[in-house]
């Protein structure tokens, strides 16, 4: 099976099957497997005397194997089922809150490696590589905290990987969406009106209908606080605020784009923070992010993971996506 269409096609079917209705939650597996992929099924015997989580750690394993990838550890959502390994999905919950999913379409920040596991204490633990490639320096104002200016942590850096304030504005507002559309397709339409909107609040009359509506809008009203809140905070050399423009007439933004983008932008902000990194990127993790963690692609996995460190052990505790890394420039480096 490759990495890639197919693999998508494969978590299409299964996240299909956690709405369908069965009895037996094993079908949840089993009823799919004449629609799966051969080279996975051929991993899969039927088993109805195994218990539901044994059956769904054989998948979880049988998927790593035949794709030779991590991707199924986008698809793990918060249960309430005891006893599930953290790399192995409930088929049985519905797809909403994983820390390992910032996007329905996957990244590349592994390029084409492939997964290197190992099985650990009965199939419980997974031992997998990766490589370490920059940390966390500065993080932006949270939305659990309404954006405040002082829940920004200063960036110390002044790096600057993009090159001109127009390409590192281009950075931000890709940054603000996961690079991704409404439709969380890789992002092909223009959301730079992101950056004007603290120019269209500000603004005392509008001659466009549509822009006045949606500036009365609370999805325009947060994005304008997110920005505001972050407005003292360094990025590649700079002020947050030096990168925001007034330069576009009303009559020149298109509405359906901007519209679009600041849904968008407000999907990938709920539960999650700007950050910038010592190298000088921008991503977008999850809040409870510390600086002191560590940013890390696992072979075999599409997104940026970001790692607390212990003493001699690291856990996963989410997914990334940052700006020029997520497509895989830097992990064999």
């Amino acid at each position: 099976m490759q990495i890639g269409q197919q693999q998508t096609s494969l978590y299409g079917l299964l996240d299909l099957g956690r709405s369908v209705l069965a009895s037996d939650p094993r079908d949840k597996i089993y009823g799919l497997l004449n629609l799966l992929d051969p080279s996975l099924t051929a991993l899969i015997t039927p088993d109805y005397t195994a218990s539901v989580l044994d059956v769904y750690t054989d998948l979880a394993r049988a998927t790593i194997r035949a794709t030779e990838s991590l991707d199924i550890i986008r698809h793990c959502y918060p249960t309430l089922n005891s006893g599930f390994p953290s790399w192995v999905p409930d088929w049985t919950v519905n797809p909403i809150g994983s820390a390992l999913s910032i996007s329905n379409t996957a990244f590349a920040a592994s390029g084409s490696s492939t997964a290197t596991v190992q099985y650990l204490s009965d199939n419980r633990l997974l031992s997998c590589k990766g490589f370490r490639i920059d940390n966390f320096d500065g993080m932006c104002c949270e939305w659990g905290k309404d954006w405040s200016p002082e829940s920004v942590i200063p960036t110390t850096g002044c790096a600057n990987p993009y090159g001109t304030i127009d390409t590192v504005r281009v950075a931000i507002w890709k940054t603000m969406v996961a690079n991704r559309d409404i439709h969380s397709e890789p992002l092909r339409d223009d959301y730079s009106g992101l950056l004007l909107t603290p120019m269209l609040h500000e603004a005392q009359y509008h001659d466009d209908d549509h822009i006045d509506e949606l500036t009365h809008s609370d999805i325009f009203d947060w994005c304008v606080r997110f920005l505001k809140g972050n407005a003292a905070l360094q990025v590649c050399g700079q002020a947050f605020s030096a990168y925001l423009t007034d330069a576009v007439q009303h009559g020149e933004i298109d509405c359906v784009h901007l519209r679009d983008a600041l849904m968008q932008r407000d999907r990938v902000n709920v539960g999650r923070r700007l950050v910038t990194t010592k190298r000088g990127y921008m991503g977008m993790v999850l809040k409870t992010t510390q600086k002191e963690d560590v940013i890390c692609v696992l072979l075999g996995v599409p997104c940026l993971s970001f790692c607390g460190l212990w003493e001699i052990t690291s856990s996963l505790l989410g997914s990334a996506v940052f700006m020029d890394l997520w497509r895989g420039r830097l992990w064999s480096g």
